[in-house]
């Protein structure tokens, strides 16, 4: 289950039939994902998800923990000329997540 503050689910690589079997590429895409989301303070975690045909893996990203409680949606900010530092932050993060996102897909896409 997502936990408040989660940003993302990822697919997870699955090279064999068996999608909820840890493989080498899966704990090398855990190993990488960290790396990159390490340095804008995101969390990545491996979560095996019930659903109606069993249960299968995938990674949830979640946002940085200074950004929990925080809603971009609801801030005051909305109704000044420039935005908070903390909705500029979540800015800046979403856009860097974004590019690791990109970069996943491409350097996974064979396995997902």
């Amino acid at each position: 289950m997502a936990r408040l503050g989660t940003w993302t689910t990822f697919d997870c690589p699955v090279i064999s039939d068996n999608e909820t079997k840890v493989t080498e590429v899966t704990s090398e895409a855990l190993a990488w994902l960290r790396e990159q989301f390490n340095p804008i303070d995101g969390r990545v975690r491996r979560v095996s998800n019930p659903h109606d045909f069993g249960y299968y893996l995938s990674f949830e990203i979640d946002t940085p923990e200074w950004l929990d409680g925080h809603s971009v949606d609801d801030c005051e900010c909305e109704e000044l000329p420039e935005k908070c530092d903390t909705c500029k932050a979540y800015d800046d993060f979403i856009g860097k997540a974004n590019a690791i996102e990109t970069a996943y897909s491409e350097k996974f896409s064979s396995y997902l």
